[in-house]
């Protein structure tokens, strides 16, 4: 999906044009909480936490529909000044986020509309992130940054703290928002989203199709393997490339450990993560700004 300075750059800039009225802040959180799920899933497995890792990916599919992202974007409005409006700036961010992500091209993956209904993965599929369009909307968002930083950083995001009952109302829904995947995972896993059905039961397995998006590709003398989301290597044939890569694959098992390639794509191994982090931590100053200047005050 398009990085968090591309959703910045469109969304940022809709927001100034839409809404003036609202601290800029709002509307960048409403950028990311749909990618939320997934910086959650990569710290679990970077701190290598014993858990099923396609449960893992079951858990971070569902918090990242548009249902899931609608239940914390109530969660984080209830902690404002203003909780309606926040949730309005919020929710139409989080559609938008969700729909923007949908017009990259993106193997085994989409997003998820009418989520509990329908577990439909939906990709428009346009272009891909290595295309001239993310990067522009990535510049884009780097634009929206400086245009947008004074008004950002020169109010607090909660001026006021919240009142009892809202802080409850909060709570509730980030306990429905933790709680709610386990009531539904099995239905995503029945839709087949990311192969995970296909990729978990490997007795039948042979024969089947199977996508990936984003994997780790290490080229041997032996020939090339893949490293999927349960960190199981594959081997894959009737492929030409032969240097190590990030990429997704369209293939069928040819064996239950063997993928014979239909179709491959090679990606930045650097650009995504890196435009991604950069807007999250330009958004997590935006966020100390304020409050230092607040503490500073006080102090004085």
């Amino acid at each position: 999906m398009p990085n968090t300075l591309a959703h910045f750059g469109v969304q940022g800039f809709l927001g100034h044009r839409f809404l003036a009225w609202c601290d800029p802040k709002w509307i960048l959180i409403g950028c990311v909480i749909p990618d939320l799920p997934w910086i959650f899933q990569r710290m679990v497995r970077l701190l290598a936490i014993p858990v099923d890792l396609y449960d893992l990916r079951l858990y971070a599919i569902c918090q990242a529909s548009l249902l899931g992202c609608l239940i914390i974007a109530g969660a984080l409005a209830f902690l404002s000044t203003h909780p309606q409006k926040v949730f309005g700036v919020l929710a139409i961010n989080v559609l938008a986020h969700l729909l923007l992500d949908s017009t990259q091209l993106k193997w085994a993956n989409g997003v998820h509309l009418f989520a509990p209904f329908s577990w439909e993965l939906w990709n428009l599929g346009w272009y891909w992130p290595e295309s001239v369009v993310t990067y522009g909307l990535t510049a884009l968002g780097v634009i929206y940054v400086g245009v947008a930083w004074r008004s950002a950083v020169d109010q607090p995001l909660i001026p006021s703290l919240p009142s009892a009952r809202n802080c409850l109302v909060a709570g509730l829904c980030l306990a429905i928002y933790v709680v709610f995947p386990f009531a539904v995972m099995s239905q995503v896993e029945d839709a087949d989203n990311h192969f995970i059905k296909t990729l978990r039961h490997a007795e039948t397995r042979v024969g089947r199709a199977v996508e990936f998006d984003r994997v780790p590709y290490f080229w041997k003398k032996s020939g090339g393997v893949i490293k999927t989301m349960s960190n199981e290597f594959l081997e894959v044939v009737n492929n030409p490339l032969q240097q190590s890569a990030l990429v997704s694959i369209k293939g069928r098992f040819k064996a239950s450990d063997t993928i014979e390639v239909e179709d491959l794509h090679i990606h930045s191994s650097w650009f995504r993560d890196a435009a991604s982090y950069m807007g999250l931590v330009i958004l997590l100053i935006m966020f100390l700004v304020p409050m230092i200047k607040s503490c500073e005050l006080r102090g004085s």
